[in-house]
């Protein structure tokens, strides 16, 4: 099957975005484990903790969003290519007569 510049160029935005979107949420993973050990280990030890553990879970929240507007993202160019794909073996049926 031959595809259109256009649809590798999609492709490979597709990649880029479902490769950030796993990143930031092994990030996210990441930061709340080491959120949570650090609370776990310091909350009573020192007053400044706390505030490293809000600091932590706060950009722990920001990465997850910022992974689901990628993943949303992400879906949409799926759908479309998936469609496009779709379409294109319709239409080659219909020229060969195929059923």
């Amino acid at each position: 099957m031959k595809y259109d510049g256009n649809f590798m160029n999609r492709q490979h935005h597709r990649l880029g975005l479902f490769k950030w979107s796993l990143s930031l949420l092994y990030i996210t993973s990441g930061l709340i484990l080491l959120g949570s050990l650090l609370g776990g280990l310091t909350i009573a030890m020192h007053p400044l903790s706390e505030y490293l553990l809000f600091s932590l879970m706060i950009v722990a929240v920001i990465t997850a969003l910022a992974a689901m507007v990628l993943l949303v993202k992400e879906s949409f160019v799926s759908a479309s290519l998936i469609y496009e794909q779709v379409g294109k073996q319709v239409d080659e049926k219909k020229l060969t007569g195929l059923k």
